[in-house]
């Protein structure tokens, strides 16, 4: 099998960690860029393995994807597995109105990582990142990260550069990248 694995992504950011990561193992990365459906689910580990299980059928390689879920405890944990739709169609002004009133500021980033080898199997890694709401809007990159930011951190993540918390956003992809290893050492 080849030192190769493709990520199922169109974010820089993603990618950039990824490439970062694999190299540290002499894993190549390639991107598929190509739109699949994402299924509705209840979290982002059903979204991300049934993803790379598509494409990896249809492309033939090892696919790897994450996936990330935002968790807002004063909102009761919204909106989980719905992030993405909710960034695009609700302004952070509205995000922050829906806030007022409550004192947690708390939420939390879990990021599910997915990696599919055709015919070997599916292997996944999930963690969580703390972070908090800013109170007032930081920033000029996207929506809702103009007032997310790490728990304790001064700048909300539209404040900062995507090479900034690279390192934070990667662990699922040490992990998967370790597995592929060893994968490839015993199928050698």
């Amino acid at each position: 099998m080849e030192k190769k694995i493709y990520l199922l992504t169109k974010n820089k950011g993603k990618l950039l960690a990824a490439k970062k990561v694999f190299e540290q193992y002499d894993i190549e990365v390639g991107s598929i860029e190509k739109e699949f459906p994402e299924i509705q689910a209840n979290n982002s580990l059903e979204i991300a393995n049934h993803a790379t299980k598509e494409a990896s059928k249809k492309f033939n390689v090892p696919v790897l994807r994450e996936d990330h879920s935002l968790y807002i405890e004063a909102l009761e944990y919204f909106p989980g597995p719905f992030t993405a739709f909710f960034d695009k169609n609700i302004p952070v002004e509205v995000l922050l109105k829906m806030m007022e009133g409550f004192e947690s500021r708390n939420a939390n980033m879990e990021l599910a990582g997915s990696l599919t080898i055709p015919n070997i199997g599916t292997f996944d890694s999930v963690y969580s990142v703390p972070l908090e709401i800013n109170e007032t809007i930081q920033g000029d990159k996207r929506n809702w990260d103009k007032v997310l930011k790490l728990k304790g951190a001064e700048k909300t993540f539209a404040q900062g550069s995507e090479e900034d918390n690279v390192d934070i956003w990667s662990e699922n992809y040490k992990k998967l990248a370790q597995k592929f290893l060893d994968i490839l050492n015993t199928s050698n």
